[in-house]
């Protein structure tokens, strides 16, 4: 019987359990009942079970604006994130403003320590498909099979659709492939009626039995 919720006020929920050291990280958007600073803050939380997150420590490994060293401005809003190991590092992948354009942002873990906020710094964003199409600005996420690495990423243009692209772990801000549709809303429950909004985020890679 897991809690519901895992925690109180972090939307758009992430947990790894990380094979390094037996804990499960779970990481979300940043919330409070009452909005205040809303989104401001990328935060991991740490623990032995998926229940025992509920009352977890949380630290913040990023916040507020911060100026990368080639000169962009990095702000909020910080929507999504995902923790994920990409090439021997963990990293964060999580909506960021980037000169004032929402942009699917990644913060690298450069010792291992997920709990340390000075262990995590600014990587950059992903860059454009071979096909000069951006990246959704939110809820993409990243997975391996067979060695070659995937982001399935949000398409905002035209409706809520879901595309996939390749990427070489070693190079996470950089695309190798073009963006291929592989999901639209076509169902009903993807659809809202009263405002014709359709809404098909958030995706998820699960590998079993080599599929």
């Amino acid at each position: 019987v897991y809690n519901s919720p895992v925690a109180d006020f972090r939307a758009d929920p992430f947990i790894l359990y990380n094979e390094d050291d037996g804990y499960y990280y779970m990481t979300g958007s940043y919330m409070q009942s009452d909005l205040k600073n809303a989104y401001d803050y990328v935060i991991i939380r740490r623990a032995k079970s998926i229940n025992e997150l509920s009352e977890a420590e949380e630290v913040k490994v990023f916040s507020g604006t911060t100026k990368a060293e080639s000169g962009v401005n990095v702000t909020p809003d910080y929507w999504a994130p995902e923790i994920h190991k990409i090439d021997g590092k963990y990293r964060i992948l999580v909506l960021g403003t980037v000169d004032g354009a929402g942009r699917q942002c990644v913060l690298t873990c450069e010792d291992g320590d997920l709990m340390n906020p000075a262990s995590w710094s600014y990587t950059g964003y992903i860059g454009d498909t071979t096909d000069n199409q951006q990246i959704g600005p939110f809820d993409t996420t990243y997975f391996e099979y067979e060695g070659q690495g995937y982001y399935v990423t949000q398409h905002t243009s035209g409706g809520s659709k879901l595309d996939i692209t390749t990427v070489d772990p070693t190079d996470p801000l950089t695309p190798t492939g073009p963006r291929v549709s592989i999901a639209v809303p076509d169902r009903a429950y993807e659809n809202n009626i009263g405002t014709g909004q359709s809404i098909l985020e958030g995706p998820a890679a699960l590998i079993h039995d080599g599929r």
